[in-house]
């Protein structure tokens, strides 16, 4: 078993016998609170903040694990856009082995870049009418795309379930403050990001689609 990295949430690990399938194993506070260290953020909090956001991380791990474990037993039709998910007791899940959007775009022209933007956001709709979203908006992180060239949601630890807290969000528009705009998606295709966003990720949108299946 090898780990190829780790997150404030979990570790994550790829066994050579199944190279296709990722084992993500939850961290403890101490796992938690080294990532966070490495964060700029971390700079301007305090010892009782680190810790106590590295409480609420893993906190939030068994969490949202239970809440899918729940939700997909009732609708299995989520398993393919979540990378076919395996959750385990201990909180532990195994994943099917996707290509990150950030590293997707790395060999993408601007055609093929605009039509995974366009993915991503149908994915966010998708979500919603199951009453959950992508918390954070980090697609070239949190997302994937599949061996059939669809965009699945591969980090669901960081999820939403609060229509309101979402709508001033996209209110907002949050993901431009975020990482996956301001440095992963290449400068040149930010235009086209930003434009998809704006005109998909819509408060109307959310009205509309929210809860729709349950």
């Amino acid at each position: 078993m090898q780990s190829i990295g780790q997150c404030i949430q979990f570790e994550v690990f790829v066994d050579k016998n199944t190279p296709g399938r990722l084992l993500k194993i939850p961290n403890d506070i101490n796992s938690s609170l080294q990532v966070l260290n490495k964060w700029e953020i971390s700079k301007d909090m305090s010892s009782d903040e680190k810790y106590k956001w590295a409480e609420r991380s893993v906190s939030n791990t068994m969490k949202w694990s239970h809440f899918f474990v729940d939700l997909i037993s009732k609708h299995p039709e989520l398993k393919p856009h979540l990378a076919y998910p395996e959750f385990r007791d201990d909180g532990s899940y195994t994943q099917d082995r996707v290509v990150t959007i950030g590293d997707y775009l790395k060999t993408s022209n601007r055609l093929e870049a605009r039509r995974i933007f366009q993915l991503y956001t149908e994915s966010i709709i998708y979500d919603w009418k199951f009453s959950f979203s992508d918390g954070v908006f980090n697609p070239t992180q949190n997302s994937g795309v599949d061996k059939n060239g669809n965009v699945v949601l591969i980090d669901f630890l960081e999820i939403n379930i609060e229509k309101d807290v979402l709508k001033k969000k996209i209110d907002d528009e949050v993901w431009l403050t975020r990482s996956s705009y301001t440095s992963d998606i290449p400068e040149p295709l930010r235009d086209d990001y930003r434009a998809i966003m704006k005109s998909t990720i819509t408060t109307s949108k959310l009205e509309d689609n929210w809860g729709k299946i349950i």
